[in-house]
């Protein structure tokens, strides 16, 4: 795959033209010439500006930015192939073997792996880590879903099989996952808040220097680091001496802070501010479309609002423009929502049928339902209006689109956009959940809604205005042992119809990961699921 940022091909393209022209004017060596550009360099700093984090340890999951921290800390079993999406090569595991049936997946361990105090990643270790993950439950939810039921055996030293007790064909990919990333046996032993502040043995290319919450996270380089994989064009350790991440809440500080060059890299700015970059000189943007579940909002059918009415959330869907929605989030290289898997994850279908923009069919749903206009526009019936908050951390404008669209037919959505730590403490306020998990394995939608099908199964909630609950429950479950690819698909796109139709869930836009970069700053690439990866990073002196 080609990895250099779009802006940057553009710009080398033109440099190339003129550098041939001189070449055959002077008669210069192109070769060396070009050698001298783009050799890596040793040593140096890069300062990366970031809109929030929360903790750093991999195993209990968390948002982007705490991913982007906690991929350099923690090496998985396997690594995904940005190349192939779905497939996986090895990393700390050397080979692998997945009995007939999709339930036994044996590992043999590389003999020279070993975590930052020197002890061996070993069958043991990885047991430890498994283990605990599934002695964790809610404390460490995703990895809980990746590995529940499994049951780890230590076959010899560096030979470990971890068996299930059906198929479970989402399995492998998992153990790319920084989720299945791997600490010492020591580490999986502490407090939960020891190891959220980065009190663990770590096994990835740089550890954890120090640490403030919320503030600020310093990794500096293992210099013994040698697990390097066929996807890393740097085959040694790290080139960079030391990474900081620096939390930087606003968006508009964070941009400025990358053109005064406080940082070199910013994540999460808006498409304005990236289109800015991308034309100024001395400044590039790197991208790629993320794989897995695309930005959506959520239902909390266990909280007593009118999303329990079966006509609101159908008269919701229609209502949702997700082309004026991703065009307002990413203008003119915005991708829609076209299923609630994105367009690059194993198996998508496209359902756009499923999600036409149909503002009049929202209004008559309503109007039927009983929903009338009040004097300001939004709908009351026997004195409750039509009204619902979402409270989140992310860039306001997508929600301020869905927020306009659904005014037109008489909802109203209240936007709440705090901090990450305060969306975090008053998550359980909110009537719907906004956001995405990037994944290159379908079956991150059956992750997904596993924190939510429980919950409303035991809220007692009515049937016929709460249908195919325990169809879609089952639907999700069988398609992880499905091992006919076509059936597979086909389940999958059956059960996502039945989800858009019920109003179980709203797609919005796909994400695309976009982060502006400092011309300094070479080879700052993102991995298969769309992960800020470090390990070939360099910067000029």
């Amino acid at each position: 795959m080609n990895l250099i940022p779009r802006a940057r091909r553009a710009r080398t393209s033109i440099a190339a033209a003129l550098a041939l022209g001189a070449l055959l004017l002077s008669g210069c060596s192109a070769a060396e010439d070009s050698a001298q550009a783009t050799e890596p360099q040793e040593g140096g700093e890069l300062v990366i500006g970031l809109q929030g984090f929360n903790h750093l340890d991999p195993q209990q999951g968390g948002n982007n930015d705490d991913v982007a921290i906690q991929r350099q800390l923690v090496a998985s079993l396997t690594v995904s192939d940005p190349e192939n999406p779905g497939t996986v090569l090895p990393w700390v595991a050397e080979s692998w073997e997945i009995s007939e049936d999709s339930s036994e997946f044996t590992f043999t361990l590389r003999e020279d792996a070993e975590f930052h105090d020197g002890t061996p990643i070993d069958a043991q270790a990885v047991k430890a880590n498994f283990d605990a993950l599934l002695e964790l439950g809610a404390q460490a939810a995703a990895a809980s879903q990746l590995l529940e039921g499994a049951t780890t055996t230590v076959d010899s030293e560096h030979v470990v099989t971890v068996a299930f007790p059906g198929p479970n064909l989402q399995f492998l990919e998992a153990t790319s996952t920084t989720t299945l990333g791997l600490i010492s046996e020591e580490s999986t032993k502490l407090p939960i808040e020891d190891r959220r502040n980065g009190e663990y043995v770590g096994s990835g290319p740089f550890e954890l220097e120090s640490y403030t919450p919320e503030q600020e996270a310093v990794l500096v380089k293992v210099p013994e680091y040698n697990l390097n994989t066929e996807v890393d064009s740097n085959q040694g350790p790290a080139y960079l001496d030391r990474i900081t991440f620096t939390q930087i809440e606003e968006i508009s500080v964070r941009s400025g802070s990358l053109t005064s060059g406080e940082v070199q890299a910013a994540t999460f700015l808006t498409t304005p501010e990236l289109d800015s970059f991308e034309q100024t000189p001395g400044f590039h943007v790197i991208e790629r479309t993320n794989p897995g579940t695309v930005f959506s909002l959520t239902p909390k059918l266990d909280k007593d609002t009118p999303l329990q009415e079966l006509a609101v959330r159908e008269a919701f869907q229609k209502a949702i423009d997700r082309e004026e929605v991703s065009k307002i989030t990413y203008g003119d290289e915005a991708i829609p929502a076209t299923s609630l898997l994105a367009e690059t994850t194993p198996l998508y279908t496209d359902l756009s049928g499923a999600l036409e923009h149909d503002p009049e069919g929202a209004k008559e749903i309503l109007e039927e339902a009983g929903w009338e206009v009040g004097a300001d526009g939004i709908r009351e019936r026997d004195g409750e209006r039509l009204s619902f908050e979402v409270i989140f951390w992310q860039a306001s404008d997508p929600l301020i689109a869905v927020q306009e669209q659904l005014a037109e037919v008489g909802i109203e959505l209240q936007v709440v956009q705090v901090s990450v730590s305060e969306a975090t403490a008053r998550e359980d306020q909110s009537d719907l959940q906004y956001g995405n998990v990037s994944r290159n394995e379908p079956d991150r939608l059956r992750q997904d809604l596993a924190a939510f099908l429980p919950v409303w199964a035991e809220a007692g909630l009515d049937p016929e205005q709460n249908p195919d609950l325990p169809e879609i429950a089952e639907a999700l479950d069988a398609q992880v042992g499905q091992q006919d690819p076509e059936e597979r698909q086909q389940t999958l796109a059956d059960v996502q119809t039945t989800i858009i139709e019920d109003g179980y869930r709203f797609p919005l836009y796909t994400l695309i990961s976009r982060i502006a970069v400092s011309d300094e700053v070479h080879d700052l690439q993102l991995d298969g699921t769309s992960r800020l990866t470090f390990l070939n990073t360099w910067v000029e002196s």
